[in-house]
């Protein structure tokens, strides 16, 4: 008797399982199963990833994988105390691809600063909405951009250290890309479309960081100004002199006093390929020191050759303002520095005239013998810019 009683126990609890799965199976059945989202995938495609990443290991920043930023690469680390970070922004219906480039300075110059140039004129009110802009007769820099936003704390600083080299960069930039913001402590540019030619990628980040690191020290400037203490000049007291005129030896006195100016002369270096260049990439120089040792150089002609690596013709140009030509980069010379680790790859970003294009078609890793104008230098990048140039023979010939 009591093994049947067992029995009808176990097969009421046997019973009672079953119901119960039954019923949890069917208000299941309903209900999707949830799925991890997967990431968006770049549109752009691999041959854009590529030039990314040999961008940012040209320069020596860190490429950051699609798989590791919501599926789109980036681009970020630090360059002469410059925070750099750049961001692929993929297309979609309501807006163009685009690449967006920060530039986070080590000095803010705490002056309250908000400047925004936008080509579109509806983004560029969506952007300063709420703000309140200068007005135009607080700072003299108003009517000198494009249409722009402007705010700051303090304009007379403002007026004062943005010298006529920084307007230049400022409307050079307007004119190629759609999108400029500048504040106390970064330089925010938005390009249109994504960069997938590794070459042309490169040259426009170092454009980029050159333009950057001439507004640090812009933002530098402003913050010693902040800093300084305002002193209160005082005018030097006039003592009569006897009979209207100086004596003998009051005059001798003064000329005593007063040590001769002399101009020191200009540092000569031999304008030599391998001397030039070995001495502005030595491994004690800064970029300051190279820079400040090129301008001495400045407009100088050269008669040089290198290597063909890249060019193509162009009729706007952020460095080679002015008429249209083709750009032509060549590699001039590598070597390992004084106390330098690895060798380096010195090149030339030289402007050509538009008839060139011929000479240079299918010449890639062809040697050219050609004559130029210094212009400008990029330590960063390892580049000197030449403009005027003109072809003077290939290989070893003059």
């Amino acid at each position: 008797m009591s093994r049947l009683v067992i029995f009808f126990i176990i097969l009421l609890i046997w019973i009672v399982f079953n119901l119960v799965k039954a019923g949890q199976n069917r208000s299941g059945a309903g209900r999707k199963p949830q799925r991890i989202p997967a990431p968006v995938p770049f549109p752009e495609g691999k041959k854009c990833i590529w030039a990314w990443m040999q961008t940012a290991g040209a320069l020596q920043l860190q490429f950051i994988r699609p798989d590791e930023n919501r599926g789109r690469p980036a681009i970020r680390g630090s360059v002469q105390g410059i925070e750099v970070m750049i961001q692929a922004l993929p297309g979609s219906p309501d807006s163009e691809a685009a690449s967006v480039f920060n530039f986070h300075f080590p000095v803010a110059a705490e002056i309250g600063l908000n400047l925004i140039l936008a080509r579109n004129p509806h983004e560029l009110a969506a952007l300063s909405k709420g703000g309140k802009s200068l007005p135009p007769q607080k700072c003299g820099i108003a009517g000198r951009l494009p249409e722009h936003f402007l705010q700051v704390r303090n304009p007379e600083i403002l007026e004062s250290c943005l010298s006529p080299e920084y307007l230049d960069h400022l409307k050079r930039l307007n004119r190629i890309y759609p999108l400029i913001t500048l504040s106390d402590s970064e330089l925010l540019v938005r390009a249109s479309g994504i960069n997938s030619d590794p070459d042309g990628f490169r040259n426009q980040l170092s454009a980029l960081l050159a333009v950057a690191s001439d507004f640090a020290v812009f933002s530098s400037r402003c913050a010693e100004r902040k800093k300084a203490p305002v002193r209160k000049i005082e005018e030097p007291a006039i003592e009569p002199k006897q009979n209207g005129t100086a004596s003998e030896a009051d005059e001798k006195k003064s000329s005593a006093d007063t040590p001769e100016l002399v101009e020191s002369p200009a540092p000569v270096l031999p304008l030599r390929k391998n001397v030039f260049l070995h001495r502005l990439w030595s491994g004690n120089m800064t970029p300051q020191q190279q820079k400040k040792l090129f301008a001495s150089f400045k407009s100088a002609e050269v008669e040089w050759d290198g290597v063909l690596k890249m060019a193509y013709p162009f009729s706007s140009d952020f460095v080679f303002s002015g008429k249209e030509g083709v750009k032509a980069i060549l590699e001039l010379e590598e070597f390992k520095p004084d106390g330098g680790i690895m060798p380096i790859k010195i090149k030339a970003v030289a402007a050509f005239p538009k008839e060139t294009a011929k000479q240079f078609s299918g010449a890639y890793g062809k040697n050219f013998r050609f004559r130029g104008n210094l212009l400008k230098i990029e330590p960063v990048s390892k580049e000197l810019y030449l403009t005027g140039c003109c072809i003077t023979g290939k290989g070893g010939e003059v």
